[in-house]
């Protein structure tokens, strides 16, 4: 079993930091926390944690997390939604979403007197929608859960600063088929608010939920509880017992005869003779609403709200903020190279001013397809250059041969005189078969090859082919006539007049 210890404000629990305590409860506390995503992402939740006490340990996890396992299945902008649970060095918690605002008790502790119905109503409204949703709540299989909230009051009640209603912590609450779990575990939840049958340990159901939802609407049109005894016991035995409460008219008189009906017709002992559900509830309360009580359920709370607590909004509000800016940013709120995109927007200056804040290097621009289509227009370019160097030399090989014709009279009469041409290139021998020479296949004209004279020397020319260093003899050269001009070998002796 894990030491359970009381947090404090800078903790880390997992992804979460906490921040500040915003509330406590019987069994947890609830924190406003930062949840510390990737790339600098950050968000308020709220985090509930468990008391330090050994002696309950083990029963308060777990119904924290048959909290975060009922709860997740309500989907209803009127129920405070749940995030995540895990543990912490083995110690529970439960993330749910932030709701800027108070809970209904601290309102009423605001509102000297009655509160006006218009309000009552407005608040009523989206209750009972949220209510409606946790009872008609299925797991993955579609399957009802059967879920009864047990603990529908004030503190339990979130009212947000624009106008919206949220139920939350369902700490108590009780799925069909898990009530032997709970026998022995006595009553669970605030006395005054109980229905006759979770006193007295009978079946419960959406019904048990719409009683505490009377009493709720009992005290806020007329600042009392229905049963108020002079102390627990005589409370809960007013609430067990066959006594029937006074009607609200009798201590607000300008409350409308059809709300005071509706409001007794929740407070029924008997539960076949109260509504149904908490939706039909809501309906009978609309049409007993006159028509010049009726307004917009949002705004009408939201100016209530501001009025009444208009200067804790701003604390609070200011109190997030600073906590957000002050606590230092961990290792996973690095934030990573931005993308092209996130960069186009943003303006590079090349001077940057003393009196503005340092401009983020420009990103390196990508390859694109432009930059490929230019490399690939170079490469042609080099092959095409390629390519006209070969042909050059192609075409320069008949008029060698030509020249050699012309002058072939000049090597009959002798050798050449020293100085006017340079002798014969020739390579050393290498170790390894050395390149084709590049040579003209085109055939010499017939007159130039009738006209050059075949002396003695020329016909002594040794014929025999060439052994390469493999072994093999080569591939057989074209017979060669003395040249009064260099012999071209390679493309390489070739030199390009441009």
């Amino acid at each position: 079993m894990p030491h359970l210890r009381n947090f404090e404000a800078g903790d880390l629990l997992g992804r979460y930091e906490l921040l500040f305590p915003a509330g406590k409860g019987g069994m947890g506390q609830v924190w406003a926390a930062k949840l510390r995503g990737s790339q600098g992402f950050r968000k308020i939740v709220a985090l509930k944690t468990l008391l330090a006490n050994e002696a309950f340990s083990e029963e308060m996890q777990r119904m924290l997390r048959d909290e975060a396992m009922l709860a997740s299945h309500i989907k209803n902008p009127h129920v405070a939604e749940t995030l995540d649970f895990d543990l912490h060095q083995g110690i529970p918690y439960l993330v749910m979403e932030w709701v800027d605002g108070e809970s209904l008790a601290d309102l009423l502790h605001k509102i000297d007197g009655p509160m006006s119905l218009k309000h009552v109503v407005a608040i009523a409204n989206q209750l009972c929608k949220g209510l409606d949703a946790a009872h008609k709540a299925c797991d993955p299989s579609g399957k009802p859960l059967g879920l009864v909230h047990r603990d529908v009051s004030p503190p339990n009640i979130l009212i947000s600063f624009s106008g919206t209603v949220k139920l939350a912590d369902f700490g108590i609450a009780q799925a069909a088929g898990t009530e032997e779990l709970d026998a022995d575990k006595g009553l669970k939840g605030k006395f005054s608010y109980m229905a006759p049958e979770q006193i007295q340990g009978g079946a419960l159901d959406a019904r048990t939920d719409v009683f505490a939802l009377a009493v709720l609407l009992y005290r806020l049109v007329t600042t009392r509880y229905p049963f108020a005894g002079a102390d627990i016991g005589e409370t809960l035995w007013q609430i067990s017992s066959s006594i029937t409460p006074r009607s609200p008219r009798a201590l607000n008189e300008s409350l409308p005869p059809r709300v005071a009906d509706v409001i007794l017709k929740g407070l029924e002992k008997d539960p076949e003779q109260r509504f149904s559900s908490a939706e039909e509830m809501r309906s009978a309360l609309e049409r007993a609403v006159p028509p010049n009580l009726r307004g917009d359920s949002e705004a009408d709370i939201a100016e209530l709200m501001t009025q009444m607590l208009g200067d804790r909004m701003e604390q609070r509000r200011r109190k997030t903020a600073q906590a957000l800016l002050s606590v230092p940013p961990g290792p996973t709120d690095q934030l990573a190279t931005p993308s092209i995109a996130t960069l186009k927007g943003l303006t590079y200056s090349a001077r940057p001013r003393g009196d503005a804040t340092q401009s983020l290097p420009a990103p390196r621009a990508p390859r694109t397809r432009n930059n490929i289509v230019l490399y690939a227009g170079g490469a042609a370019l080099l092959l095409a250059i390629g390519v006209g160097i070969v042909t050059l030399a192609s075409n320069d090989a008949p008029e060698a041969s030509a020249a050699q014709a012309s002058d072939a009279p000049r090597s009959a009469a002798g050798p050449p005189e020293a100085g006017i041409l340079p002798p014969p290139l020739e390579r050393p021998a290498q170790a390894h078969p050395a390149p084709p020479t590049l040579e003209s296949t085109r055939p010499l004209p017939a007159a130039a090859e009738a006209m050059a004279p075949r002396d003695a020397a020329a016909s002594e020319q040794p014929t025999a082919r060439p052994v390469a260093p493999s072994g093999r003899p080569s591939k057989p050269t074209k017979r060669t006539h003395p040249k009064t001009g260099p012999v071209l070998e390679s493309a390489r002796d070739l030199k390009s007049p441009y």
